[in-house]
């Protein structure tokens, strides 16, 4: 990739909620604070200690998994990804990253989200 980098990627008019969800749903990411649609409602929740609300809260993910998801922090599990954290907003289709990879897992991780949506 040459020439200057943009934090955030946009995909216009995308809603990317299969996407991120999916990959959550695997494991690959771990939300730590997100801001979703109740019925009535929209809400954020914020872990204590940057956990995970998959792996410490299964309720409340489980009615993440079911609510449109808005303005989201997602930890990258594995280890050996470059990428340590990235923000989302899926209902609108941004994805933003802090640094870019050389090795392309940033890349990666946009084409994860992409295939599964």
């Amino acid at each position: 990739m040459t020439g200057s980098i943009e934090p955030y990627f946009t995909f216009a008019g995308w809603i990317i909620n299969k996407g991120i969800k999916k990959l959550w749903s695997d494991g690959i990411i771990d939300s730590t604070r997100g801001l979703f649609k109740k019925p009535h409602s929209t809400t954020e929740e914020i872990m204590d200690e940057e956990m995970g609300i998959k792996a410490n809260n299964p309720d409340l993910y489980a009615i993440m998994q079911e609510s449109p998801l808005y303005t989201s922090l997602f930890e990258v599990t594995d280890a050996e990804n470059s990428i340590r954290e990235f923000s989302t907003d899926p209902s609108r289709g941004l994805i933003g990253f802090s640094s870019y990879s050389e090795q392309g897992d940033a890349d990666g991780i946009i084409e994860q989200i992409i295939s599964n949506n």
